[in-house]
């Protein structure tokens, strides 16, 4: 095995430098932390409810991470843009609202209808209307409307507060393609750590932010 050569008299001592350690360390961090906020920022959408249309599944002021590149299904809970979108007679359909948040229900081709209180969905390509499985969290009894034939390309939404809730029963199908991002499982479940989190991100971006 070959050896290393005797350090000379007159070298130096090679030491590791506590704070060089720390410095590299800190660096490696940072670089990391730095691609994770560009991957963020470019896949993921901080959401904050605002309102009670999706009680008790989500109350205002929750925050929620929705995903930029998911493939929306039914059932999913979705952010949508509304910022463009008009009435007929060319206002507004949500005043003031750039984005809802409200489960996607039905997709073109589907049928969906209310009675007596039970949500029933007639599948595209399929003959008989079915009864819509809804979320445990749901609150209210969705009134009866209906049957409504969902168009190609659009989509039929709604709160899961039936009892106050802007949604597809007042406002008509919206276009599939307004989708902004698919709220993810997993900040559902832990809604309350992200909402402590992105509050403390708030407080911290509020206090650099202010005038001095």
């Amino acid at each position: 095995m070959k050896q290393l050569p005797p350090r000379m008299l007159n070298e130096p001592k090679r030491e590791v430098s506590a704070f060089g350690v720390i410095l590299s360390v800190l660096i490696a961090l940072l670089v990391a932390l730095l691609f994770f906020e560009m991957w963020f920022a470019r896949h993921i959408i901080p959401i904050c409810v605002d309102g009670r249309s999706m009680n008790n599944t989500l109350q205002s002021g929750d925050w929620v991470y929705a995903r930029r590149d998911a493939e929306p299904e039914r059932g999913d809970i979705v952010i949508v843009d509304v910022s463009t979108l008009k009435e007929k007679d060319g206002s507004p359909l949500y005043r003031g609202i750039d984005t809802i948040i409200k489960r996607l229900v039905a997709v073109g081709g589907d049928e969906v209808k209310c009675t007596d209180g039970v949500l029933y969905i007639r599948y595209a390509g399929e003959e008989e209307f079915a009864p819509l499985p809804e979320p445990p969290e749901k609150l209210g009894t969705c009134p009866d409307f209906g049957p409504v034939k969902v168009g190609e390309g659009e989509m039929f939404l709604l709160g899961d507060n039936h009892t106050n809730s802007e949604d597809s029963i007042g406002k008509g199908c919206l276009p599939f393609e307004n989708i902004a991002g698919v709220v993810t499982e997993w900040s559902l479940e832990h809604k309350e750590s992200i909402t402590a989190w992105e509050n403390f991100r708030q407080s911290i971006r509020d206090f650099f932010g202010k005038d001095k």
